[in-house]
């Protein structure tokens, strides 16, 4: 091995090599479960008007849950945003993100280890708002089952759309660059969405 090439293999030594798309397939998966309500809706629009009392008080936990979700959207992007400031400015090379494929082993950042810490406490973060979307959409469901919420066809037809859009991320051949904008108007649709489901609320 000449002199050159020698050096080159030693130009990262003791940097941390990660494949972030996990993340992406995270956030589409935990995202995509708000979809599931539509199924919901269309078993309940047959189904006979529940206690009043009882219902009055779901309707008040469903709004404080929509409304969370929708707060837990808002800060999932501003995470997401983070991320992609942290592959731009933290690693030990320049990374062109609209060369890169959106496909595992198309990212290979390279960090130094402090880097890599900021890297990988983002990275928990946002798993750990990926579990709080799963447990208030969970929560969602549970009570959806005995309340009759009733969409308007507008808000039913954003319902479809967004999971045909979740579909549509999916299996779309993409750049990093353009990842980061599809995610991003994603969970502002699921963030949209959140919104007119609690204003659903006020029409049942």
């Amino acid at each position: 091995m000449n002199k050159d090439n020698s050096k080159d293999a030693n130009q990262f030594h003791g940097l941390i090599d990660p494949d972030p798309i996990s993340v992406f397939l995270a956030i589409l998966g935990t995202v995509g479960s708000i979809a599931s309500i539509a199924a919901y809706v269309e078993y309940q629009l047959d189904q006979h008007a529940r206690v009043r009392e009882q219902e009055e008080k779901t309707r008040r936990e469903l709004a404080d849950l929509f409304m969370a979700l929708e707060v837990e959207h808002i800060e999932l992007m501003g995470l997401l945003k983070g991320l992609e400031v942290i592959l731009l400015q933290g690693t030990d090379h320049t990374i062109a993100l609209n060369e890169l494929r959106f496909e595992f082993g198309g990212c290979r950042p390279l960090f130094t280890y402090q880097g890599y810490r900021k890297y990988d406490e983002i990275l928990l973060t946002i798993n750990r708002k990926c579990r709080k979307l799963i447990e208030l959409t969970s929560q969602i469901l549970q009570r959806l089952y005995y309340y009759p919420l009733r969409l308007e066809r507008k808000v039913f037809d954003r319902l479809i759309r967004f999971r045909d859009k979740l579909n549509e991320a999916l299996h779309r051949s993409m750049s990093y660059e353009e990842a980061f904008r599809v995610y991003e108007e994603i969970l502002y649709c699921g963030q949209l969405l959140s919104r007119d489901l609690r204003g659903a609320l006020r029409q049942t």
